[in-house]
C-alpha cells in the first residue's frame, strides 16, 4: 500500500535534526522535506485481521497539539524489503510519516504493533507548537527474543495481576517481546526467619501442602507504628499465571515459565523427602533431587506437562525454561546414583526433561549454561552431547541461556560459540538487589549484548526484578537487543536516554550513584548482606557491628558515599516523574548509609583507641541524630514513591537501621548522663525487627 503523497525530497540539515530520538532506535530513518505538526487526535484505520491491541492504540492519547491525523495500517504478505533479514520480516514494518497522515505496512500484526508504537513515540515527541520533518522508517529487530526474566524474589512475590499487566505494557512499549517468570526457585541458605529462601508461584497439582508463606515486619514513620504482613504470593494464591500469559499474548509479549529443575531446589525435597538427593549413607539432603527415583521423574514430568497444558498451550506459547543452574557438585549420591558420574546424571536428566517436553508440544526448551560449562570443571557441551541431542531429535529445540552479570567483562566460560551450534540467548542483569542497595547494570547489558551479537545469539533475556529506578537498564536492554548496530557505547546511550526519558540532571544523578558502586561498598554495608546464615559467623549476625569492623579503614570512601547521595538528591529534588521519584529514594538511602557508617566508624575507632571521654558523646549525638533523620526520610520516601509491592522488602531492611540508631541515641544519652560506659555502647541490635520472631 503506497501513500498518495510519498515523501521524496530530502530534509534540510536543520529540519532533519528536529526529528526525535527514539528508544529503541529504528534501523533506518530517512527524513524528507515537509512539516509534521503535533496533532491533538489520531484517527486509526487498522486493516489487520484479528488485531485488537487496545493498549497500543491507546498510546496515541494525550498528544500535545491540535487537529486530526490519519493513520492507515495494513498487512501485506508481499512485504519483504531487501534491507530486512529474512528471519526478521515477521516483526518488521515500514512507516511513512507525512504532514497529512501516516501509512504503516508490515507482513504481520506484530509488525503493525511495533510500527504503531514507534508512531506514537514520534508524535508525542513533537512540541505543541513545533514540527518535525516527514520521514520514512524501515525497521526490524536485531534479535528474535528480547525481554526480561523476573526472578521469584522480594517484590515479584507481592505483585498483583495489575502489576504484572503494567510490566507487560512496559515491555511492549519498548518492543520487547518476552517475559520470563520464575515459578519455583530456592536458595539453600537460611535468611531472615531462619528458613531457606524459597518461593513457589504456581500451585502443584495434587500437592496443596507444598507452599511457602512469608512474614515481613517493618516500622512505618508515616503511621508511627510497626507493620506486619503474612502472605502467600498473589500469583500462587490466586493462580494468576495463565491470565498473565493471556494478557501478554494480547500485547505481543510471550510470557514463559522458568522452573528450577535440579539446583535452587529445597522446598519440594522438604515436603517430599523421598525425592531429595541422598548422601552416601542414603539419608535425604535438603537440596536437589534423586534423579534415579522413578517417582521423582513421574512427579517432575507430570508437573511440567501440567504447566504446559494448563497455562502455555491454550495461549499458543511453546517455550519452557528448565534452568538447571548452580547445582555445583551437590548431586544425589545414593547407591543407584553413585553408579554414574555427575556429568552423566546431569546429561541423562536434562535429555529426559527435554524429550518429554518436546513430546507434549513444547518447541523451545531453554537451559542455563553454567552447570554444563563451569561447575563440573570443564565444558560438557561437547560433540558427543550434541550428537546425542541430534539422535534424540531435539537438537533444534534446545536453547542455551548464557549468563554473566559483571559490568566490566563476561566470564571465561560464557561464550555462545562454545555451544557448538545450539541456539543461544544471552542474559545480563538489569535490576536486582534493589530492596537493599543501588546496583547499576547498564554496562553489563552492553557487555553481554555485544557478546551475543558477536557470537550469534538469537535472544537476550535479562535476569531481573522490576523497579522503575532501573529504567535506564531496561531501556538499554531494549535498545541493544532491537538495534545493536545503531546504539554505540553505553555512555553515548546514557546521554541519549537522558534526552528521551528525562534530562541531563537525571543522568548526572545516576552517574553520582554509580560512582559509589564501583567498589561495591554499599553491598558491604547494607543489612541484606548480613541476613544470611554463615558457618563461621554468629547467628543472627551482629549488625551493624560486622560491617563497621569490616570497613573501619574505609572512612573516606564511606564519606564520599554520603556526599554522592546528597549530590544526586539535589539533582532529583522537585521532580514528579516516576523515574525521578524512584531514583531519589536510592539517593537518600545512599546518603543515609554514608552518614550512619561515617559516624559509627569514627566512634568505633575512637573507642578502640581509648581516646573518648563521656563528654564526646555530646559531639557524636547530633551526628547520630542526623543519620537517623536521613533514615527516616528514606523510609518516608519509600512509602510515598515506590510501587506497593516493593515497600515491605525496602522498609524491612531500613527498619533495622532505624531501630539501631534509636538504640544508639539512647546509649549515647546514658553516656552523657554517666549511666553507661563507652565500652558498653552497643553496635548491634541482637534481635532486630526483621528477625524478631525467627526460630533460631
Amino acid at each position: 500500500m503506497a501513500p498518495a503523497n510519498k515523501p521524496k525530497a530530502p530534509a534540510s540539515a536543520a529540519s532533519a535534526a528536529a526529528f526525535p530520538q527514539l528508544i529503541p532506535e529504528p534501523q533506518l530513518v530517512n527524513r524528507f522535506a515537509g512539516a509534521v505538526q503535533s496533532p491533538g487526535e489520531v484517527k486509526l484505520s487498522v486493516n489487520v485481521p484479528g488485531f485488537a491491541d487496545d493498549r497500543t492504540c491507546a498510546a496515541f492519547c494525550g498528544l500535545a497539539g491540535t487537529g486530526k491525523y490519519s493513520v492507515q495500517a495494513e498487512v501485506s504478505e508481499d512485504f519483504a524489503p531487501q534491507e530486512v533479514p529474512e528471519d526478521a520480516l515477521d516483526e518488521a514494518y515500514q512507516l511513512d510519516i507525512m504532514s497529512e497522515g501516516a501509512v504503516l505496512t508490515a507482513r504481520t500484526a506484530t509488525g503493525i504493533r511495533w510500527g504503531l508504537t514507534t508512531l506514537a513515540d514520534v508524535l508525542k515527541a513533537i512540541p505543541a507548537h513545533g514540527s518535525i520533518p516527514a520521514a520514512r522508517i524501515l525497521d526490524w529487530p536485531t534479535l528474535k527474543t528480547r525481554g526480561i526474566f523476573m526472578e521469584n524474589k522480594w517484590g515479584p512475590d507481592l505483585m498483583e495481576l495489575d502489576d504484572w499487566k503494567a510490566l507487560v505494557d512496559f515491555l511492549a512499549a519498548r518492543k520487547m517481546n518476552n517475559l520470563g517468570i520464575s515459578l519455583y526457585g530456592c536458595w539453600d541458605r537460611r535468611q531472615y526467619d531462619g528458613r531457606f529462601t524459597e518461593w513457589l508461584m504456581a500451585p502443584i497439582p495434587d500437592h496443596p501442602e507444598i507452599k511457602r508463606e512469608w512474614t515481613i515486619r517493618w516500622y512505618s514513620p508515616e503511621k508511627g507504628a510497626e507493620q506486619q504482613i503474612t502472605y502467600l504470593p498473589p500469583m500462587f494464591e490466586k493462580d494468576l499465571f495463565g491470565e498473565i500469559i493471556a494478557y501478554g499474548q494480547s500485547r505481543g509479549v510471550e510470557v514463559i515459565p522458568y522452573v528450577n529443575s535440579l539446583g535452587h531446589n529445597t522446598l519440594i525435597p522438604e515436603f517430599i523427602p523421598e525425592f531429595a538427593a541422598k548422601n552416601e549413607a542414603g539419608e535425604p539432603q535438603h537440596f536437589g533431587y534423586c534423579t534415579s527415583n522413578p517417582d521423582l521423574i513421574k512427579f517432575v514430568t507430570g508437573w511440567y506437562q501440567h504447566i504446559y497444558e494448563k497455562y502455555l498451550k491454550p495461549n499458543g506459547v511453546h517455550t519452557f525454561h528448565i534452568q538447571m543452574d548452580e547445582v555445583g557438585q551437590d548431586f544425589c549420591r545414593c547407591a543407584e546414583c553413585s553408579k554414574m558420574s555427575l556429568e552423566q546424571i546431569l546429561k541423562d536428566y536434562t535429555v529426559l526433561l527435554i524429550k518429554h517436553l518436546v513430546s507434549v508440544g513444547v518447541q523451545n526448551v531453554v537451559i542455563y549454561n553454567d552447570q554444563f560449562t563451569r561447575h563440573l570443571g570443564k565444558n560438557t557441551l561437547d560433540e558427543a552431547f550434541m550428537q546425542r541431542l541430534r539422535d534424540e531429535g531435539v537438537f533444534e529445540n534446545v536453547i542455551v541461556d548464557w549468563w554473566a552479570y559483571r559490568n566490566e567483562c563476561t566470564l571465561p566460560d560464557v561464550h555462545p560459540k562454545d555451544g557448538l551450534g545450539l541456539r543461544a540467548w544471552v542474559k545480563p542483569m538489569t535490576c536486582y538487589y534493589n530492596w537493599s542497595r543501588w546496583d547499576p547494570r547498564q554496562r553489563n547489558v552492553a557487555v553481554m549484548l555485544e557478546l551475543g551479537h558477536r557470537e550469534g545469539a538469537e535472544g537476550a533475556a535479562s535476569y531481573s526484578v522490576f523497579d522503575p529506578a532501573w529504567t535506564l537498564e531496561f531501556d538499554a536492554l531494549a535498545e541493544y537487543s532491537w538495534n545493536f548496530r545503531g546504539v554505540g557505547p553505553i555512555q553515548r546511550f546514557e546521554d541519549k536516554w537522558g534526552q528521551v526519558r528525562a534530562d541531563a540532571d537525571v543522568v548526572e544523578a545516576i552517574r553520582w550513584l554509580d560512582a559509589t558502586e564501583r567498589e561495591r561498598l554499599l553491598q558491604v554495608l547494607s543489612y541484606y548482606t548480613y541476613t544470611y546464615e554463615q558457618a563461621d559467623k554468629p547467628w543472627p549476625r551482629p549488625y551493624p557491628e560486622e560491617p563497621v569492623v569490616n570497613t573501619a579503614d574505609r572512612a573516606a570512601e564511606i564519606a564520599f558515599m554520603a556526599r554522592a547521595g546528597a549530590r544526586a538528591r539535589c539533582l532529583l529534588e522537585g521532580r514528579s516523574d516516576e523515574i525521578a521519584r524512584n531514583l531519589i529514594v536510592e539517593a537518600v538511602r545512599l546518603q543515609a548509609h554514608g552518614a550512619m557508617f561515617t559516624v559509627l566508624i569514627e566512634m568505633w575507632n575512637a573507642i578502640a583507641a581509648g581516646s573518648v571521654e563521656p563528654a564526646d558523646a555530646r559531639v557524636y549525638a547530633p551526628r547520630v541524630q542526623e543519620a537517623l533523620d536521613l533514615v527516616i526520610e528514606t523510609m518516608v520516601l519509600i512509602e510515598r514513591n515506590k510501587p506497593a509491592y516493593l515497600i515491605p522488602s525496602y522498609m524491612r531492611d531500613m527498619s533495622v537501621l532505624h531501630e539501631f540508631l534509636v538504640q544508639l541515641t539512647g546509649d549515647l544519652g546514658e553516656v552523657i548522663e554517666g549511666k553507661r560506659q563507652w565500652s558498653d555502647v552497643r553496635f548491634s541490635v541482637a534481635k532486630n525487627i526483621a528477625q524478631r520472631e525467627a526460630d533460631f
